[in-house]
């Protein structure tokens, strides 16, 4: 019987797995990322490193760690 209690937890409404071809994918949302503005220091930052260190600023800015936001 406890058995059975743990395998009731488990279950979820949707598959957990989509067929392609002969694989298993998993089948994963994400969650939308939520837009912030940059504060004051958070622009002068943006500032310096597009003038003194722009390959930082290039790499912050291929991860997504630094926010284009227009002022």
């Amino acid at each position: 019987m406890s058995e059975q209690k743990k395998y009731d937890t488990l279950k979820c409404d949707k598959p957990a797995f989509a067929g392609a071809g002969d694989y298993l994918v998993p089948t994963i949302e994400l969650q939308p990322i939520e837009v912030k503005r940059l504060g004051e220091y958070g622009r002068i930052r943006r500032a310096f490193l597009q003038e003194y260190n722009p390959m930082l600023f290039n790499d912050l800015g291929a991860d997504g760690a630094v926010v284009s936001a227009s002022v």
